[in-house]
């Protein structure tokens, strides 16, 4: 059996949508319903320690880097999103997959947590490269003191050898509210970040 989120070998069936999934995509359940779960208010909500919302269940919310490190792209863009800046620090290629790592912070002056959308953002992305191949990342929330988070989002599959340049979208920002009983708040993108992977060789 394999992880129905990235194909790799399962390590457990979920119990309540019944799919299998590795270490990297579930603890006692898969993240999918870890998700629905905070949403609902099913899980305890504690707003001392906003990581244990997903933490205690998914029991991994490091990068999957089970691959060989290839190389590092600095990339370093950055876009203004509702008051936050989103930007794209690096992308981490490895032999079976890349990561993008993202920070989102406070655009001016410091705010209060209560002045943020919420106690945790959730980014969601896709990327294409220049022949049109699509490449998909599943969410994952963004740690760090509020205001000041950082994300490293696993893209599958490995990026071809010809692959000239990709264009990364963050599609949506989820924010897990405050109180259980309150919805997520979902900003819409996409925010796109261009990457040039093979730089055009001189005339």
């Amino acid at each position: 059996m394999y992880c129905f989120m990235c194909g790799r070998p399962a390590a457990s069936q979920c119990p309540i949508c019944r799919r299998f999934y590795c270490p990297h995509h579930g603890g006692r359940r898969c993240v999918e319903c870890t998700r629905s779960a905070v949403e609902s208010g099913a899980l305890p909500f504690q707003t001392t320690d906003a990581s244990l919302i997903i933490v205690s269940e998914t029991q991994s919310l490091e990068p999957v880097r089970s691959g060989s490190l290839q190389r590092t792209i600095a990339v370093g863009a950055q876009q203004e999103c509702q008051g936050l800046i989103l930007s794209l620090i690096s992308i981490e290629v490895y032999d079976d997959g890349f990561v993008a790592n993202f920070r989102l912070a406070v655009a001016g002056p410091p705010k209060s947590a209560e002045q943020l959308p919420g106690v945790m953002p959730i980014l969601t992305a896709s990327a294409t490269e220049s022949d049109n191949v699509v490449y998909f990342a599943y969410p994952r929330p963004a740690m760090g003191p509020p205001g000041d988070w950082y994300a490293s989002l696993r893209f599958a599959p490995p990026l071809r050898d010809t692959s000239r340049y990709l264009t990364i979208a963050v599609i949506k920002i989820e924010w897990l509210p405050r109180q259980p009983s309150s919805k997520i708040i979902e900003w819409l993108g996409p925010w796109t970040f261009e990457v040039t992977l093979i730089a055009d060789a001189p005339c």
